[in-house]
């Protein structure tokens, strides 16, 4: 296929444009870059229909269920007596405790288990 300005693929599936990245701050011809986009663009407005659906619909998961993490961190060297990491001191993130709905869920290497049922 030749790299043709507004080109299409298969009834408008794909579309080639020479443009420039968006933010980009040089916009002389030379720096414009070829870019494709395929299947359907999506608007600001269609973001506006998603949004309102996962935050308001009885039929979003986000609207009907509970799910809280918290991930839990242990310094990299030796901590300190009371457990606590010195000021400044490096932390790695080793697993994590999830709250989802009624279940709480502790996940460590892998390896999920259930703590709890409320």
């Amino acid at each position: 296929m030749l790299l043709e300005e507004e080109s299409y693929i298969r009834n408008r599936d794909t579309r080639f444009i020479r443009d420039f990245i968006p933010g980009q701050v040089s916009r002389a011809p030379e720096h414009s870059v070829w870019q494709y986009y395929d299947a359907i663009e999506w608007l600001s407005l269609n973001f506006d229909v998603v949004n309102r659906f996962t935050a308001a619909s009885f039929y979003s998961s986000a609207v009907t269920s509970m799910r809280v993490v918290k991930f839990l961190q242990k310094a990299v060297t030796d901590a300190t007596k009371d457990g606590q990491a010195p000021k400044g001191q490096q932390q790695e993130v080793f697993g994590k405790r999830m709250l989802i709905n009624e279940l709480v869920k502790e996940s460590l290497g892998g390896n999920t288990g259930v703590v709890q049922e409320c």
